[in-house]
């Protein structure tokens, strides 16, 4: 189905994405510090503002300083090319 990029030079394989959210709830934000704990949290960032979280099918969260909305626009664009 194609790649999605969420950070500069990063890409994913939308097929492993099985959802993404902003990072402002508390609810989130504590589904992160217990995956965190677990050592299944990938802190792309680089020193900014979390503003998304993408859950990946395989347990594993990733966090980016994209925001959602952001990351919809590019999924998007990847269906028109599909």
């Amino acid at each position: 189905m194609g790649d999605i990029k969420v950070t500069k030079d990063c890409y994913l394989p939308y097929e492993q994405v099985r959802f993404y959210t902003s990072y402002q709830s508390h609810a989130i934000q504590t589904v992160v510090r217990r995956l965190r704990k677990e050592g299944k949290v990938y802190d792309l960032t680089g020193g900014k503002k979390i503003l998304a979280v993408i859950f990946l099918l395989s347990g594993e969260v990733i966090l980016v300083s994209t925001s959602p909305d952001t990351l919809a626009g590019r999924r998007g664009a990847i269906q028109k090319k599909g």
